[in-house]
């Protein structure tokens, strides 16, 4: 497929500094590098913009100009949202420019590796999510929950585990290890202050309590003006250290030196695992409790009700010992092989855009 000179417009939620997000732009501009395909990006904003291979654009004007087709990579795009933080409406704003000039362009879309919370149904909200599910033309997705979405609203598609299972194969990576069992600790601070601080109080005392364990408090996530929106403790100990996220090479290390990861966050916990490094979440969204349940490990999901449960495990070198050898290689394994099947598919559509002729079919329902 070298010889091919389709050019692809590359499109999700990329623009917000957000590591999965930037890190599944860098993954997807890899795989269409890889096949020779001419691709443009619509960001990252983050350091990540620094691994593309691809041209990097800010406007979806620019993404879309002269492109055959464009390729909606990896996300929870159709989680719905109920109470819509800021960026979602920075980003509803971007998806419907981007629909409107596909439209315009006759350009079809295509989505790789999406996913929905595993329970959600049809209409989708807020309705920029309905409306670019009606507008992808085929589809991927990365939790069997979701087929029943595709049935529904009628798509063509088909489940493979997500893409970022894949994460290795394009960055290799050893685990570290020497030195103290160390924990990635990756939590989002409560909106309420009082119970925000009540929480920091405590999370601050047990890892400062056990000292045999190294505690590295991770933000993954950075707002424009630098903010850190992740716990870090009120006072740092000695067996504590912060990191934030900022350029993939620096970020990875930090992962491959953890022997467990405790997060909200489905990307960086799924990226983890995919190093062989356990993963447990403390109250992370529906599509990571579904992850985790299609990995047979729902005793690694912490409800608000389990929180002192959590405190104890932070606490005890034993327990965390104990949690960090519950990983089980030979479904991880099992993963990474299925979630080739993206890249088969992937494949099947690029074999099709560059035979003569398009679908009949889809150039008309791209134009409603």
């Amino acid at each position: 497929m070298e010889d091919q000179q389709i050019k692809i417009a590359l499109f999700g939620f990329y623009s917000f500094r957000n590591f999965g997000d930037d890190h599944v732009a860098v993954v997807f501009d890899r795989i269409l590098a890889e096949r020779g395909i001419e691709v443009r990006v619509l960001g990252p904003r983050s350091g990540y913009a620094d691994l593309l291979e691809g041209e990097r654009v800010d406007d979806c004007s620019s993404l879309l100009a002269g492109a055959d087709m464009a390729l909606f990579g990896g996300g929870g795009v159709f989680v719905p949202t109920f109470k819509t933080p800021l960026r979602y409406g920075e980003f509803g704003r971007q998806v419907e420019e981007f629909i409107a000039l596909c439209r315009a362009g006759d350009i079809p879309i295509h989505a790789i590796s999406v996913g929905s919370s595993g329970s959600a149904g049809l209409p989708l909200t807020p309705p920029f999510r309905q409306a670019l599910f009606e507008a992808v033309d085929s589809f991927t997705v990365r939790n069997p929950e979701d087929l029943h979405l595709l049935e529904e609203g009628g798509k063509e598609g088909e489940y493979h585990p997500d893409i970022l299972w894949l994460t290795p194969s394009f960055f290799p990576g050893e685990r570290h290890g020497d030195g103290p069992f160390t924990v990635a600790v990756n939590l989002q601070n409560p909106r309420r202050r009082l119970r925000a601080a009540l929480r920091r109080l405590i999370l601050s005392l047990v890892t400062a309590l056990n000292r045999t364990t190294r505690f590295i408090f991770i933000d993954t996530d950075i707002g424009a003006a630098g903010a850190p929106h992740a716990f870090r403790p009120f006072r740092m100990c000695r067996n504590h250290a912060s990191y934030t996220f900022s350029n993939w090479e620096d970020d990875l290390a930090q992962i491959l030196q953890c022997d467990l990861v405790v997060s909200n966050k489905l990307h960086l916990g799924l990226v983890a695992m995919s190093y062989g490094i356990p993963f447990l979440s403390f109250r992370g969204q529906e599509k990571t409790r579904t992850l985790l349940a299609n990995l047979g490990r729902e005793d690694g999901y912490f409800t608000r009700r389990d929180l002192w449960r959590l405190y104890l495990l932070l606490l005890s070198p034993r327990r965390l010992a104990a949690a960090a050898r519950n990983i089980d290689v030979g479904k991880i394994e099992q993963m990474q092989s299925a979630a080739e099947g993206h890249l088969a598919a992937l494949d099947r559509i690029l074999r099709r855009a560059a035979a003569p002729g398009d679908q009949p079919e889809a150039r008309e329902s791209r134009r409603r």
